[in-house]
């Protein structure tokens, strides 16, 4: 699995499904972490902020389920706020929104 690594404090909006999976591979980090797969099949690395990295406690609770999400990239992971995270119906997908991707005045 080769997550999507995104520009640090750009913005994205992102649904899909919350799994876990190996992640920082060949690293002193590798641990199982948390991971938002897209219907498109795009891999990338989630994180609730307040929450311990290693433990992940604040999004077990949506593993096995279709969420969207908001947040922020930093280092290779997308940084959610605690109530940026909302499960939806199966299957929908939002499409994926990068600030970065947006002209300053562009709506």
């Amino acid at each position: 699995m080769q997550p999507i690594r995104g520009e640090n404090g750009t913005t994205i909006e992102l649904s899909g499904l919350i799994e876990t999976a190996t992640v920082a591979e060949g690293s002193k980090s590798e641990h199982t972490g948390p991971i938002l797969t897209t219907a498109s099949g795009e891999h990338y690395r989630v994180y609730v902020i307040g929450d311990n990295p290693f433990a992940n406690d604040g999004i077990q609770a949506w593993i096995g389920k279709t969420v969207r999400v908001s947040g922020t990239w930093r280092n290779g992971v997308v940084r959610i706020e605690p109530d940026a995270i909302a499960e939806t119906p199966d299957h929908e997908e939002a499409p994926v929104f990068n600030a970065a991707d947006t002209e300053v005045g562009e709506e």
